[in-house]
């Protein structure tokens, strides 16, 4: 069951108390709770906020956050998609992490007219309404192109972030007039500082935003706007331009195999649409190569001579996996985030 934030972002800018929060609590489930929770946190105007990172590459870590940065984010996002007072929007994510964070902040900052539902990938909880914004992980998207596709030419501007949006998940997204970015961003700069829009190839930085690179191509960030003079990321890129980049994949996961570097990202997005199955490339322990690419993938069957003839021809000759491990399942985190490294361990203890 979903309810609007309209009429409470009408209260909470005008005569928001205890009391308020109290009644409107009232027989609400936990989800929306922790929705006026931090709707309560926000008002009060903390100096900060403590966020926990996704843990996406390792153990999850408390990143503090200046009130100042939080909303100065959600402002600059605020003025790029022209969302203004009355606009709708609709929260879908978990209030627990920062993506949730900043759509309840846009609302409060605008006077959003905010839908919320319980975060979900099922189709059949999104409102079947008119929106001009909607922020969600490409695993939603994709349940909904899947099951109810007309819902996206209902939501006109649509982020999508949390993952990797995959090459069949963005051919699948080609025919629709909404305008889709998938944006590039951590919680240590408050959701999104940069969007490249679906059919583009590069990144582009927001307002206030400048990128260079270390030796290593990793990703550097400069943010005039929250203040961030030399965030040193871990992932690598091309760089375009001052203020663009291409995203190649996570140093973390760069596999050197006989002196060449692959990303699994970048190999990932070719076969995304060839195997059904969960899967994803990484490099195992060979004597003679340092490293081999493998393939690592969910089923109960193993996978077919016909389907690795496939999966060859997607790839170019020193791409094609040296090794494919079946598991039963993939881990996940907390965040629901491929744990690479424990699937990984698990596979090569099989």
């Amino acid at each position: 069951m979903g309810f609007e934030m309209s009429w409470l972002l009408n209260i909470a800018n005008h005569q928001i108390n205890e009391g308020n929060l109290k009644e409107l609590r009232t027989g609400l489930p936990e989800w929306a709770r922790e929705v006026l929770d931090f709707v309560e946190l926000y008002l009060s105007k903390p100096a900060s906020i403590t966020q926990k990172s996704s843990g996406s590459t390792g153990k999850p870590k408390e990143i503090e956050l200046s009130f100042s940065q939080i909303q100065q984010s959600a402002l600059r996002s605020l003025e790029y998609f022209s969302l203004k007072e009355s606009s709708k929007a609709l929260l879908c994510l978990p209030p627990a992490y920062i993506g949730g964070k900043m759509m309840i902040i846009r609302a409060l900052e605008a006077g959003l007219h905010l839908h919320c539902i319980k975060a979900s990938a099922d189709a059949d909880k999104f409102p079947e309404i008119d929106l001009d914004f909607a922020a969600m992980t490409p695993m939603q998207i994709a349940s909904i192109v899947s099951t109810k596709p007309l819902l996206v030419k209902r939501y006109k501007k649509i982020i999508l972030g949390g993952a990797a949006v995959s090459k069949a998940l963005e051919d699948s997204l080609a025919s629709f007039d909404s305008e889709i970015y998938e944006t590039y961003g951590m919680t240590e700069t408050a959701s999104h500082v940069a969007l490249r829009k679906l059919g583009t190839q590069n990144f582009q930085g927001l307002k206030g935003l400048g990128f260079s690179t270390d030796s290593q191509e990793r990703l550097i960030i400069q943010d005039q706007i929250l203040g961030i003079k030399k965030l040193q990321t871990n992932d690598v890129v091309k760089l375009e331009s001052a203020n663009s980049f291409k995203w190649l994949g996570r140093a973390d996961w760069v596999v050197n195999s006989g002196s060449l570097k692959f990303h699994p990202e970048h190999i990932e997005r070719k076969l995304s649409g060839v195997i059904e199955e969960d899967f994803f490339v990484a490099g195992m322990p060979d004597e003679r190569l340092g490293e081999k690419l493998c393939l690592i993938y969910a089923s109960n069957d193993v996978l077919s001579n016909d389907k690795k003839e496939l999966i060859a021809t997607r790839l170019g000759k020193y791409e094609i996996p040296k090794t494919y491990l079946r598991v039963d399942d993939m881990m996940y985190n907390a965040a629901g985030k491929l744990d690479r490294k424990n699937s990984l361990k698990y596979a090569l203890e099989l």
